[in-house]
């Protein structure tokens, strides 16, 4: 019987530094941290994009199979730029286009629409929505050195241009700021 109370009182005295530690702000490497804890954001990019005034692109909208031509200095451009400099692909539709020449973010990367959330676009901290609206089209606005063009993947937001809640519900994110180039041998993404 005394033996056991001798293992009891090893097991209290570990569990006291254990606790000690975590409390003291760490457990010198101890324990692993997952990548993605619950409430962050997986930012699949965040930097500067380098676009061409002049230079465009083409994409293809995966819902009809047609192609688009896009210039580089839009939205739409920044978002190519750095799908290209962080290894991400996205999806536009052109379920609108007869109606607004906007073509519409579906996807970006392994973020789908409405599983469980959507893709909300905003420059300079304005939502921009195309979507029966020309002037919010991600194809068609241009953008100029120093605009912040950022998209979030978020659920159940009620207001999309209430940019704080917005990016409190997001899971995911791409960040960019425009550099604006004159020359050729800028690396855009473009054709």
């Amino acid at each position: 019987m005394l033996r056991l109370k001798g293992r009891m009182g090893w097991y209290r005295f570990f569990s006291l530094v254990l606790g000690i530690l975590l409390l003291a702000g760490g457990t010198g490497g101890m324990l692993a941290v997952p990548a993605l804890a619950a409430g962050s954001v997986d930012v699949l990019y965040e930097g500067p994009v380098t676009l061409t005034p002049g230079q465009s692109f083409t994409v293809k909208a995966y819902n009809s199979g047609a192609e688009y031509t896009v210039a580089a200095d839009t939205p739409l451009g920044a978002l190519q730029a750095a799908g290209k400099a962080g290894g991400f692909s996205y999806n536009v539709t052109d379920k609108n286009y007869a109606a607004s020449g906007a073509l519409l973010l579906d996807d970006v990367g392994k973020y789908t629409r409405d599983n469980p959330g959507r893709w909300y676009a905003y420059v300079n901290d304005v939502y921009k929505d195309g979507f029966n609206n020309p002037a919010g089209a991600l194809n068609l606005i241009k953008v100029a050195a120093g605009d912040r063009v950022e998209f979030y993947y978020a659920a159940d937001v009620a207001d999309p241009a209430d940019l704080a809640a917005v990016k409190a519900a997001a899971t995911a994110a791409v960040k960019t700021v425009v550099a604006v180039a004159g020359g050729a041998d800028v690396v855009t993404g473009a054709t």
